[in-house]
């Protein structure tokens, strides 16, 4: 199961994953709405801007992240559960990684267990200047 909550993102995966039947994309996040507020917005951080990367930027975005499912311009929260998965490959919007590894192990009936590989992106840098 591949997980994409934005919409022109799932269509996206939905045609490059279209010829594996074995494949199935749903647009929902991989996130729970109390993961999302314990896990992800206590720990915005970043200079204190309203444009991309400042911090006032994530929150606004991520706060708005109800509002935005209930319109419909995102997909839900996690309902589709994968099947025991041996890798888990984490690219996801800034600060929400831990959220999602979060949600993963609270979610009991999807079998994280110690032998499963996470392998998260590096999207922080550091300026130099």
């Amino acid at each position: 199961v591949g997980y994409e909550a934005m919409n022109a993102a799932a269509a996206k995966a939905k045609k490059v994953w279209a010829a594996y039947p074995n494949v199935q994309v749903v647009r929902e996040l991989v996130l729970t709405e109390d993961d999302l507020e314990d896990y992800i917005l206590p720990f915005v951080e970043g200079p204190v801007q309203a444009t991309w990367p400042g911090r006032q930027f994530y929150s606004t975005f991520y706060e708005a992240t109800s509002k935005d499912l209930e319109a419909g311009t995102l997909g839900g929260w996690l309902q589709t559960k994968p099947c025991q998965p041996h890798m888990v490959l984490i690219d996801s919007t800034r600060f929400a990684h831990l959220g999602i590894m979060a949600t993963l192990f609270h979610s009991a009936n999807i079998g994280i267990s110690n032998t499963t590989v996470f392998v998260v992106e590096n999207d922080f840098w550091e300026h130099e200047g």
